[in-house]
């Protein structure tokens, strides 16, 4: 057999596979040498690899037969995935893509295609599997050989993780290309261009006396995975960075590839094949073998009892594991590597996977099996078995006998609790006694729509059986009520522990079949991949018709995944939900009375009931009047009454509509064959369109009517009929006038041409208009003049107002000018006993500090003063006789009025040929027919009449049917209007109706009717 040293996997090596034992081969040394490898090996940058071959040419194993027959080697090759289908487009801009070959885009932008090999059981040891990288094409073939060490296993799991779990193999073709800087990371290692951070790879790092890795790592270098150190100076030697050892690198590269083999399923699209390894425990090699030992040959030949099996299994089509929030950023991606990223489509190309498996020996003998009873059993039996009912939701008898035989297990466990099994939980010891087998309890969930419950509980097995006696089966299992159990098939583990002893009870919005098929469900931004394999569990339980199939194909959700639908599709609980019974409403007392009957009947019963009390039984007595329940009348109309035959009726009234349609079809026919119109062209558009010709024909018809106006409805004159066709030749002549009144004789030339005289003008001349205006006298800002404000005149030597407060023990405020004793004095300069112009008076100015803003009527009158000279100077400037707009000695309307509205078009000479003809025409004796203005209503020349009295028609009032009276007593008709300040008091009332009383001469005096009065007379 033949073991690479290394390997790659899309242009990376791979760990080491384990030796395998085989037959010797014919010619080992020409295969060595001359033979291909089975796949595209592509060592990584600055890591070099050897390929090293083994041959055994004595066809023993490796391995002695003692530790074969101990470590029980369990072989699995991958052989190859045939029919892959490349990247498939229907659109026909993406066939650019696909036109050379459907791999053109996964050569361009994918890694090499590869395998990995998911671990069956953490129990097997959480190792991960990955083969080599093979050319991108149809195929792959691999031949990648692993093995399992099975026989330190405990029997018991792997049985189970064989039966339960299938063994996932992912094809991934898909996977991008590494960048330039992941490319050149290793080559960085070996070289020192790239250092490791202080927390990569501590098991790696170098010993602290190596002189060679200390200068690896320069002081200016940044540590970080990938980081690459900076260059030193040529000429020192100390600063050249060594790297690290290239056996360290390869571990590096290792431990990297085996985490991308990880998470590779996580980031990218990929296929997957699942393949059960169940057939491991077939025993037919060891039957052939027990009958052999039968035969009284005395041979003592073994048989070799090795199980192999060659699977193959179809590739599914699956999306990336991880979405992130938001979606796939891929809008930097180029429109080939989008098409890349897409999930292949394996089940269109038939995609299959090829996996030899081959086990040393068997993992039951027959006596462990029972099929040779020799001596007592060895087999441990697995101590947890599970139950599944599924009922309908109304079904209360069944739950609550579930739930008291459920109680009766965990009472009986736990007797010292504090409170009740609904709210008790677990402690740490009783969790661990229970996955071992010492605690008897019983755990499980409760899954509730509005039609159906599915109660899944585990336990011990004879536990379970106990349960099954309390909750017998009434009838065979049919859709109305389904229970699976089977003692025969156990489990090694508990899964619902953490649920703790009472049921886990999860309420479903909408019912599990319609959750199963709602579309959100596949995308993995709303529906996670633990809540969506939940609801694919549930479904399946809900379906399934045997445990067994169950349990072989593990269909039990795990806690964290059921706590994944409740937080999605779950709602409140309610008392019905739990026990199958709604809370009874609460009941209220009423007094009770007595209505008794009459004196007679009370003394022809007073001993019966004298008696019945006395005895202690319970009497009754009627406490109301009979009812009289009979109506003579009501049951003679049921006995005379005929029914009416309502589809008698339907059938009649379709065969008279069938009759008319008959006859109106006929008609129409007949019509259509007199029509001297063909119907041959009945598409719009078309010239001798049928609807055309019978428009012409019907304003023929209507043109020999004179005096009348036709119109489409007899309620509006809107919908008149065109007695002019619209496609005619004259129409078509007045757009073709109208549209050339639109264009300029010439034509469009831009720029237009200029004139001679232009060429002498200035392109910045000014206009006509800008010159007269430049021409009159400039006025410093005349449009923006200086904003009115209170004139101040300061007296002589009187300084302005200073806002700055004085410094000192100067007096801060307004003051009069300083005030001197006497004139300037030149003389007394220098004297020390007399000043020049003598003592200074300084006297407050009262007038100083008032405001601005309190000037009373000044400011106002200066306002207005300046407004009446703002508006003289405009009326000095006006030239015209008068500022209103007037036209034929009247003011124009801002808006027209409604009538006249078209009158501004319709004055002058028509200009359309259509209005001229219609203006112009004349009869064939050659008389003008002038156009008469249209009515303004069609109704103007009918006769008026008032509109009818509603009230004639009603009944005549009636004042003995009155019901209530006035204060008078008189009979009062039904009010109507209530007014809504009826019977409220006066201080809510809004409205008052007091009159007012006129004033007196006496109360008429003062200076308001004085000046009154002699306006009058003045008049």
């Amino acid at each position: 057999a033949s073991a690479t040293a290394s390997a790659a996997e899309g242009g990376e090596g791979a760990p080491v596979p384990p030796l395998q034992a085989g037959a010797a081969l014919a010619s080992p040394r020409e295969v060595a040498l001359h033979a291909a490898p089975p796949c595209v090996f592509e060592p990584p940058p600055g890591v070099a690899y050897m390929r090293v071959s083994i041959f055994l040419t004595s066809g023993a194993s490796l391995l002695p037969p003692e530790l074969l027959e101990q470590f029980n080697p369990l072989s699995l090759n991958v052989a190859s995935v045939r029919d892959l289908p490349g990247v498939r487009v229907e659109a026909k801009p993406l066939q650019k893509y696909v036109a050379k070959s459907p791999f053109a885009l996964q050569e361009q932008y994918c890694k090499l295609t590869y395998a990995v090999i998911r671990p069956i059981d953490p129990a097997l040891g959480p190792r991960l599997m990955g083969t080599h990288g093979q050319t991108v094409g149809k195929s792959a073939v691999w031949e990648h050989k692993a093995t399992l060490l099975t026989g330190h296993v405990d029997r018991h799991l792997f049985e189970e993780a064989i039966a339960m779990r299938p063994l996932v193999v992912e094809v991934h073709d898909r996977d991008p290309k590494p960048t330039a800087e992941e490319a050149a990371r290793y080559q960085g290692l070996v070289d020192g261009a790239v250092v490791l951070g202080p927390d990569e790879y501590p098991e790696l790092a170098p010993p602290a006396d190596s002189a060679a890795q200390a200068v690896a790592a320069p002081p200016d270098a940044k540590a970080g995975k990938g980081s690459p150190a900076k260059d030193g100076p040529a000429d020192d030697a100390a600063l050249e960075p060594t790297g690290l050892d290239v056996f360290a690198v390869d571990k590096i590269f290792l431990l990297e590839l085996s985490a991308r083999w990880e998470t590779a399923g996580d980031s990218f699209s990929h296929g997957t094949a699942k393949f059960r390894l169940d057939g491991l425990f077939n025993q037919a090699k060891q039957v052939a073998a027990a009958f052999a030992r039968t035969k009284a040959d005395g041979s003592d030949e073994r048989m070799d009892q090795t199980i192999a099996m060659k699977m193959r299994e179809p590739v599914v089509p699956t999306k990336r594991r991880i979405m992130p929030k938001g979606g796939e950023d891929d809008w930097a991606l180029e429109e080939g590597e989008r098409l890349v990223r897409k999930p292949g489509d394996y089940l269109a190309a038939d995609t299959s996977l090829r996996l030899q498996v081959r086990l040393h020996r068997p993992y039951r003998t027959l006596e462990e099996d029972a099929g040779e009873i020799i001596g007592a059993s060895t087999l441990e039996p697995r101590p947890f078995a599970r139950v599944v009912f599924t009922f309908e939701y109304k079904n209360k008898g069944m739950l609550q006998a579930i739930i008291a035989a459920m109680d009766e297990v965990n009472d009986a466990a736990l007797q010292d609790i504090q409170g009740s099994l609904r709210s008790y939980q677990l402690t740490e010891e009783e969790v661990a006694a229970a996955h071992a087998g010492t605690l008897d309890i019983v755990s499980g969930f409760h899954i509730i729509d509005r039609d159906c419950r599915m109660i899944v509980m585990e336990g011990l097995t004879a536990t379970m059986e106990r349960i099954m006696a309390a909750v017998p089966r009434e009838h065979a299992n049919d859709y109305a009520c389904r229970i699976l159990s089977n003692p025969d098939v156990e489990f090694h583990e508990r899964l619902y522990t953490s649920l703790n002893v009472d049921l886990k009870k999860i309420n479903l919005r909408d019912p599990l079949p319609v959750l199963c098929r709602m579309p959100e469900i596949y995308n993995r931004t709303k529906v996670s991949s633990d809540c969506f394999e939940a609801l694919h569990r549930l479904h399946a339980i809900r379906k399934a018709n045997r445990l067994a199939e169950l349990a072989q194909q593990s269909m039990f959700p795990l806690v964290h995944q059921l706590l994944q639908v409740e937080s999605k599709y779950g709602e409140s609980i309610s008392m019905e939900d739990i026990c199958g019974e709604a809370s009874a409403p609460r009941r209220t007392l009423a007094r009770k009375t007595r209505v008794m009957e009459d004196s007679h009947m009370m003394a022809a019963g007073a001993d019966t009931v004298q008696a019945a009390t006395a005895a202690g039984g319970h009497t009754t007595e009627r406490r109301k009047a009979p009812t009289d329940s009979t109506n003579p009348d009501f049951e003679k109309s049921l006995r005379e009454r005929q029914p009416q035959d309502y589809l008698a009726e339907q059938v009649e009234a379709l065969e008279t509509v069938r009759r008319e349609f008959e006859e109106t079809k006929v008609a129409k026919e007949t019509a259509r064959a007199l029509d001297p119109v063909s119907a041959e062209f009945t598409y719009s558009g078309q010239k001798l369109q049928y609807t055309g010709l019978k428009k012409a024909e019907m304003r023929k018809n209507l043109a020999r009517e004179k005096g009348t106006h036709f119109t489409h409805s007899k309620d509006f004159l809107s919908a008149a009929i065109s007695m002019v066709d619209d496609e005619s030749n004259f129409l078509k002549q007045g757009r073709q006038v109208t549209r050339e009144n639109w264009k300029t004789k010439r034509g469009f030339v831009y720029p237009a041409p200029k004139k001679p005289s232009e060429f002498y003008v200035h392109p910045h001349k000014p206009t006509e208009a800008r010159i007269e205006i430049l021409k009159e006298e400039w006025i410093e800002n005349e449009l923006h003049p200086k904003p009115v404000e209170r004139e101040m005149t300061l007296k002589e030597g009187q300084p302005d107002f200073n806002c700055l407060p004085a410094s000192g023990k100067m007096v801060f405020g307004g003051l009069e000018p300083p005030r001197f004793e006497r004139p300037y004095d030149n003389n007394n300069l220098g004297s020390s006993t007399r000043l020049p112009r003598g003592s200074m008076y300084l006297d407050k100015d009262p007038e100083f500090f008032r405001s601005v803003h309190l000037c009373g009527e000044g400011l106002a009158k200066e306002k207005e003063e300046n407004k009446k000279r703002e508006e003289e100077l405009w009326q000095s400037k006006v030239v015209v006789d008068d500022l209103d707009f007037k036209v034929g000695g009247f003011n124009v309307r801002d808006r027209p009025v409604q009538l006249e509205k078209a009158s501004d078009i319709l004055q002058g000479k028509a200009q359309k040929i259509s209005i001229k003809m219609v203006r112009n025409a004349r009869l064939p004796s050659g008389k003008k027919v002038p156009l008469r203005q249209p009515p303004y209503s069609m109704f103007m020349r009918a006769e008026y009449s008032d509109p009818r009295d509603f009230t004639e028609d009603l009944r005549a009032d009636d004042p003995m049917t009155y019901t209530a009276k006035d204060l008078t007593g008189q009979p009062l008709n039904f009010k109507t209007h209530i007014h809504r300040s009826l019977g409220k008091p006066k201080s809510q009332i809004i409205e008052s109706h007091t009159r007012i009383k006129p004033m007196s001469e006496a109360e008429k005096v003062g200076e308001r009717w004085m000046r009154s009065g002699s306006s009058r007379e003045g008049l």
